[in-house]
């Protein structure tokens, strides 16, 4: 076995569809972390998609251990946290390329605290490889006057708690709809049957169709959760979507605050935001145009670039 991705982001997460797509594009295995089909990998050229299971994976030292020695070339992806990858030292033992990020924030993070060899290897950030051509080709209708405020992401610790006040205050001062993928309880819970809010369940329908279907992408997360593409966010960019996301994390990396949407400090910022978008046609138009611009120079296909893969 050549090359093979090595990847422990749950089933069906971005994280994991990365993952497969760089694996798909590479022509090699997607080896799950999660069963012992790892243990069995002899690829030359590894590239481990991981949260911090590589610290964690120290407990089983000898099988992590054998599996490494195969390699002549390893790559790293961290795509949530550090864990505590920035001190192991058996990075100095194998041959450990590239340490790739998908924030800046989170990159600086593990330069001000990698030690030992770790110091010496490069590291590399770029958007989580989305395709995203699927999601440029959506043809907006401009000419459509009844707005839909929608949010598509799978519930997990970065919504724990979807900010409930906020929707009905915009519900309250917008005849907005508003549609999500997939609906928190809470929201589920304090609308029910309510016309004004769409509620679909993960892959009920395209992704692409469901953002071809809203207006503003609005999505505003844990406080507590770092959000390191996010891939969501990319994908209703190069949809065309006017965006109002959070200042912080990997979100301030992909947008430009007010030529592609807004980044918000707070939820009455937030709430403002999201009804000059409502109200102003033009600005919303000419936002949701430029955020498409920006989201097509994300070039997935850096990461086989830097990967230094060669697809032919």
């Amino acid at each position: 076995m050549k090359t093979a991705i090595l990847c422990n982001t749950k089933i069906d997460g971005g994280g994991e569809q990365s993952a497969q797509w760089l694996a798909d594009k590479i022509k090699c295995p997607l080896v799950s972390l999660t069963t012992n089909e790892w243990r069995s990998c002899k690829a030359k050229k590894q590239i481990w998609y991981m949260n911090n299971s590589i610290y964690k994976m120290l407990d089983e030292r000898d099988d992590f251990r054998k599996v490494l020695s195969y390699a002549n070339e390893i790559y790293i992806i961290l795509n949530f946290v550090l864990g505590g990858f920035h001190k192991q030292m058996w990075v100095e033992e194998y041959p450990v390329k590239k340490v790739f990020f998908l924030n800046e924030e989170k990159r600086l993070e593990y330069i001000e605290k990698r030690c030992g060899e770790q110091r010496n290897l490069p590291t590399v950030v770029l958007p989580p490889p989305v395709n995203i051509n699927k999601f440029l080709g959506i043809q907006r209708d401009y000419r459509r006057e009844n707005l839909t405020i929608g949010r598509h992401s799978r519930i997990s610790l970065k919504y724990p708690k979807e900010p409930v006040p906020m929707y009905e205050h915009l519900y309250e001062k917008t005849d907005v709809d508003f549609a999500f993928m997939i609906p928190h309880p809470k929201i589920v819970k304090r609308f029910p049957n309510d016309k004004r809010f769409l509620y679909y369940q993960y892959n009920q329908i395209p992704v692409e169709d469901f953002l071809g279907s809203i207006d503003i992408y609005l999505s505003i997360i844990n406080p507590k959760t770092r959000e390191q593409g996010p891939r969501t966010l990319i994908e209703a960019m190069a949809s065309g979507l006017p965006c109002v996301v959070e200042n912080r994390n990997g979100m301030k990396d992909r947008m430009i605050d007010g030529l592609t949407g807004y980044l918000v400090n707070s939820e009455e910022e937030t709430i403002e935001r999201a009804i000059e978008l409502v109200n102003y046609k033009e600005k919303r138009i000419k936002m949701g145009q430029a955020a498409r611009m920006i989201a097509a120079t994300f070039r997935p296909e850096r990461w086989l670039e830097e990967l230094n893969v060669c697809i032919g």
